[in-house]
């Protein structure tokens, strides 16, 4: 999650018209409030254009968040707005103004993450509450051109550009992951008879994709990575306020900093990523005790230490962790495109035997798999069913049923649901009625406006026909879709003032220690309903965050979700570490004390201090309260070239671990034996060896766990990239401008930046330059911080 991410909700939970617009929808379809607009395509030379005029979330009563307020997804974490203003751009020239308009920016999507500094433009001088919350100011609202945070999920329209002949697509910052996913799966040509997929995509969906790939967002994935590493070209708003498109092939170094910005290089507009073709995927889920993972991780590490490699299980397994059971439930998937012939039959056989509602538009991977057993010879099958009399609009090259599922994804909506503030009043200010978006025939041919001004184009054999061939659609279509005059522009890219939202209540009962077992047994049965064994085309075989919860659970419950990576040339000696630390060593499989804790566990060992905090980590039965009320999830990506990627050394294996307990009980107080996990995950040399003394995991971009200010050093996380990425910095941003609220964690104070940065290369070596070393000087060391975790908060 992170930086730039962005809300979203199913259309059965959007709010109805209130009556000052009900009149603007009556005609309307019933599915007119969907995830985006008409399908607007061309297709030429393979390449075909969407516009999506809006992307439908949720109307706000009494909480609020992006883009009403910059606060995150739980009205937490939110920037002080006394200096900071909000901006929400209409178009592209909006983003630009903005950024030459204000002191420094900051890019923001849906909010989804919990790393204040990074979120915001400017924290100023109010002080937080003692249990970290920001509060309201009373000091007017902030000035303007200083500090001013960009949402740009409010960019219309939005832009998805599909591009088979080079199997890739184009798409706004601002459009979330998954409707890109949902909109690949349905994009079904003669070349493409299932459809297009990601490469590999993460388990949260619904953040935008500019926020995935700043935080260098993950699934579990060795060979494709993270979302991070799947980008072919950028286009981004620099310090000045011009519009710049990076590739591979024009920018290799820069590419390798703006892969995991996080949000310090520019306003990323649009983002091209590599996609491949929808392909069937079996899921299998096992479940293993602790000691049976601990033995595969063992295994997996020595391989590692004896050649470099990993073991094929590895590339795409994830686990989900249920501590109070003391089980790991294994969750692999084997490819529909696997290398293995063997594994690609199976695959494709098991597929074929599926419901027709795995697939999403019409099924021809039998054909596939009749090439696989034509190519074998070894049996016959000749009962499979297979859709025919397949036809194709000879206008977009789309079949038939594929064009009809777009375009219900598609569907106009008339009314943006961020037109209108949370409490009825506009969120420019005024309280009349909000300005709508005419409804567009679904069959009409057009570009983005956005997209005639930003220039992302791809540069295979055709795309400059469709540019031309549709210019005066661009031009119908933007006079159509706004008109809106220089100074309503010039007032958009000012920003405005905006209100903090009130805390979240507590859920007590996701305090209390007797619901442990309960609340880990609900998460694991819902593990076991999402992960069962099934064979799916890949949007539906692969697992994702159920959408139906977000509204309903996530953004109700408050909570913290942390995420460290750990190298696997270490990985089994720190889990093995972590589990003797909470379990004991003497009961890792839960069989030794009857269910019981184990005296050598770390709620036994830390229960008479929780005692006095008002915990009970140990119940009257003697059962354990580990900490947690939801399953942690385990994943691993492979080694990338990003220079800020947490795996640019190694592989890593991801922990991603939520702590409940500090919100939820009355009065926030700290969940003593998850914290003291995390101490461990962050400090023990079996975890890594990098953090504020040299050892400890790293820790994701866009989520919590960040220590105290001046307790992070990046010379010491990245010892090897750090300066690097102060390099590229300099040459994209040498006046600051994209300066975030933490500045004591973007430090290279000390280091021969100016002496040793080589433009499109970095720093130099050493070996190059003897004082080319990259040293930092802080403010503070690990004895002037916290313990480990090195926070005070939380």
């Amino acid at each position: 999650m992170g930086l730039c991410q962005r809300t979203g909700a199913r259309r059965q939970h959007l709010a109805p018209p209130t009556a000052r617009h009900r009149h603007a929808v009556r005609s309307a379809p019933a599915h007119a409030f969907a995830v985006a607009a008409a399908v607007l395509t061309t297709a030429v030379a393979g390449t075909a254009l969407l516009v999506l005029l809006g992307l439908a979330g949720p109307r706000m009563s009494a909480e609020a968040f992006l883009p009403y307020d910059l606060s995150n997804f739980q009205s937490e974490y939110a920037c002080d707005n006394s200096s900071v203003r909000i901006v929400r751009p209409r178009t592209l020239s909006d983003v630009q103004a903005a950024v030459r308009a204000h002191s420094h920016v900051k890019a923001l999507g849906g909010g989804w993450s919990w790393n204040q500094p990074f979120f915001c433009a400017s924290n100023g001088s109010m002080p937080p509450m003692p249990d970290g919350f920001t509060r309201p100011s009373s000091r007017g609202p902030p000035p303007s051109g200083g500090p001013a945070n960009i949402v740009m999920q409010t960019l219309r329209p939005l832009m998805i550009a599909v591009n088979e002949t080079e199997e890739s697509v184009t798409v706004d910052a601002g459009v979330r992951t998954i409707d890109l996913l949902r909109y690949l799966a349905a994009y079904v040509t003669p070349s493409a008879p299932s459809g297009w997929t990601l490469p590999a995509f993460p388990w949260f969906v619904f953040q935008t994709l500019g926020g995935a790939v700043a935080t260098g967002t993950h699934g579990s994935s060795l060979k494709h990575h993270s979302l991070s590493s799947q980008v072919l070209a950028f286009t981004v708003v620099l310090a000045n306020g011009t519009v710049r498109t990076f590739t591979n092939e024009t920018d290799p170094f820069l590419m390798r900093a703006l892969r995991v910005n996080v949000g310090k290089l520019g306003v990323v507009t649009h983002i091209k990523f590599r996609i491949v073709r929808e392909m069937p995927v079996t899921r299998t889920l096992n479940s293993l005790p602790a000691s049976r993972f601990l033995a595969l991780l063992r295994s997996a590490q020595q391989q590692w230490a004896a050649n470099g490699t990993l073991p094929d299980w590895m590339d795409e397994t994830e686990w989900f962790w249920v501590p109070q059971r003391h089980e790991f439930l294994m969750v692999s998937f084997t490819r529909g495109d696997d290398p293995d012939a063997s594994k690609r039959l199976a695959v494709l056989s098991e597929y074929a035997r599926a419901p027709r509602a795995a697939s999403t538009a019409y099924n021809t991977s039998l054909e596939l798999l009749q090439e696989a057993i034509r190519a074998r010879g070894t049996f016959e099958i000749d009962d499979w069913p297979l859709k025919s009399n397949v036809k194709f609009d000879p206008v977009t090259n789309l079949s038939t049923v594929a064009l009809a599922a777009l375009r219900r994804l598609n569907d106009t909506v008339i009314q943006l649901p961020w037109q209108k503030g949370p409490a009825g009043a506009g969120l420019h200010g005024s309280d009349t009625p909000a300005r709508t978006t005419p409804a567009l025939a679904t069959t009409r041919v057009a570009t983005p406006s956005v997209a005639a001004q930003a220039g992302p184009r791809d540069t295979a054999s055709g795309a400059e026909a469709v540019a031309a061939g549709v210019a005066a659609a661009v031009a119908a279509a933007a006079a159509e879709h706004r008109a809106i005059s220089e100074a309503e522009d010039a007032a958009v890219a000012a920003g405005e003032a905006w209100a903090i939202p009130g805390r979240k209540q507590a859920t007590i009962y996701y305090g209390l220690p007797n619901m442990a077992d309960a609340y880990i047994d609900i998460s694991r049965s819902g593990v076991y309903t999402i992960a069962a064994n099934a064979t799916r085309e890949a949007l539906g075989g692969y697992l994702f965050q159920p959408e139906g919860i977000l509204n309903n659970n996530i953004r109700k419950v408050a909570y913290d979700q942390y995420e460290v990576a750990v190298p696997v040339s270490t990985m089994a000696d720190c889990w093995q570490g972590l589990l003797e630390l909470l379990y004991g060593a003497d009961n890792l499989d839960g069989t030794s004390y009857n269910g019981t804790a184990s005296p050598a566990s770390l709620p036994a060992k830390l229960a008479v201090a929780a005692r006095a905090n008002g915990s009970m980590l140990i119940g009257p039965d003697g059962r354990p309260d580990y900490g947690f009320r939801t399953n942690p999830l385990i994943r691993s990506t492979g080694r990338e070239d990003a220079l800020l990627s947490l795996t640019h050394d190694m592989p890593h294996l991801w922990l991603n671990i939520e702590d409940y307990i500090y919100y939820n009980r009355p009065g926030r107080r700290i969940n003593p034996v998850f914290k003291s996990l995390v101490g461990f995950l962050r400090s023990d040399a079996r975890c890594g060896a990098t953090g504020l003394e040299g050892r400890g995991a790293r820790l994701h971009w866009g989520k919590a766990g960040w220590p105290d200010a001046g307790c992070w050093h990046g010379d010491k996380e990245f010892p090897d990239t750090w300066c690097d990425f102060g390099c590229a910095v300099r040459e994209l941003d040498p006046s600051g401008k994209f300066a975030d609220s933490a500045p004591d964690r973007w430090n290279w104070e000390g280091a021969p930046l100016e002496r040793c940065c080589v433009p499109g290369r970095g720093f130099k070596v050493a070996a190059e330059d003897p004082a080319c070393v990259c040293t930092v000087r802080h403010a503070r060391d690990a004895a002037s911080c916290p313990e480990a975790p090195y926070y005070t908060l939380r």
